[in-house]
């Protein structure tokens, strides 16, 4: 036996013998040489259901020990032996983890939205722009303001909501000519004074151009239905925006809204009606002026925007934005608030980081 060659199978010499042992020559080795020489063919005829036994019972044995051999080399199913998923593990690898469940509903997002609400001016009670941060907000931008405008009270201690019932629940969609506002819970037929339905009506106005940057009308509805009036406001056709000179407060701060944080150098834009198109700002820290001075409006005598650069150190104050001076008017210096005889200005508290 060459020293490469495997050493024969044991069962499969067992099947040869037991297949060949019934053969027994009766003659002696010549007249078996004699025999084969005359009758090959019959030799051959005879030999060869020996030899397809034989081959039959080497393909069982080796089909039995591949059978076998397979099955002791598969895995156990999980939990048949002790710590299931290892074995698993060690065949075909570290399992994949587990896919997170899905949210239940769509993720909340942050949104910074402004809403329009009523403060006292040298005019009298006008709409101010407040500017609002809203954490959790799963609507449009659009009705997140228009909510906050009908629903939430201001941040600033001298606004207050322009709506005058609670409960309300607003959807909105903007369309190419106008912006639908659907109302829920607003009684058409509650009472109001008549100024202050109007301003409730150009607060959700106003309200919703600011959100969607455009000029244009309001169609209301109550639960889906079109309505004449609205607390004796005619919004049997779409409402236009009306003119800020007559619905806006004379000097209003756009940013930063109230509780804003801002850096050391900062910026403030706004929109006032002033004489000589003239506003005066003060940065206080209670009743110390930290920093003032003048900035100027791009018109005179409408309600025209502004801009100035401040510098202030860290700390936490309050901007006052006025139309003149008012220094020893008497004022107050409340937020949104007239400071004396023909004296309006807005103030937002802030913090310098």
């Amino acid at each position: 036996m060459s020293q490469h060659e495997a050493p024969p199978d044991p069962a499969l010499a067992a099947l040869l013998h037991d297949a060949v042992a019934d053969v027994h020559p009766e003659q002696g080795p010549g007249e078996v040489r004699s025999r084969t020489r005359r009758d090959a063919g019959a030799s051959t005829r005879r030999w060869l259901p020996v030899t397809l036994a034989a081959a039959a019972a080497t393909v069982v044995v080796i089909g039995g020990t591949t059978w076998a051999g397979d099955r002791d080399a598969s895995p156990d199913p999980p939990g048949a032996r002790g710590g299931g998923d290892t074995a698993r593990d060690a065949t075909t690898g570290p399992a994949r983890p587990s896919a997170p469940a899905r949210p239940s509903g769509p993720a909340g997002r942050t949104v910074e939205v402004t809403a329009y609400v009523v403060g006292d001016t040298a005019l009298g009670p006008r709409l101010f722009p407040d500017r609002r941060t809203v954490g959790d907000a799963t609507d449009s931008d659009l009705e997140v303001a228009l909510q906050e405008t009908v629903g939430a009270p201001s941040a600033d201690p001298d606004h207050a909501s322009a709506w005058p019932v609670r409960g309300t629940s607003v959807s909105a969609e903007a369309g190419a000519d106008a912006i639908t506002v659907d109302l829920r819970g607003a009684d058409p037929g509650t009472e109001a004074a008549p100024a202050s339905a109007q301003r409730a009506v150009q607060a959700l106005v106003w309200t919703a151009d600011t959100a969607t940057r455009s000029r244009l009308p309001v169609r209301l509805t109550i639960g889906g239905e079109e309505v004449d009036r609205l607390w004796g406001v005619d919004v049997s056709s779409p409402v236009a925006p009306a003119d800020g000179d007559d619905v806006l407060s004379p000097v209003v701060v756009d940013t930063p809204g109230e509780g804003g944080i801002v850096g050391s150098a900062f910026t403030v834009t706004g929109r006032a009606s002033a004489p000589e198109a003239t506003v005066v700002w003060q940065l206080r820290d209670g009743a110390e002026v930290v920093r003032e001075g003048r900035a100027t409006a791009s018109e005179c005598c409408t309600l025209a925007p502004y801009t100035f650069e401040v510098s202030a150190p860290l700390g936490s104050f309050t901007l006052v934005v006025s139309d003149t001076d008012s220094r020893g008017s008497g004022g107050s210096g409340g937020s949104g608030g007239s400071g004396g005889a023909g004296v309006t200005r807005d103030s937002k508290a802030i913090s310098v980081k």
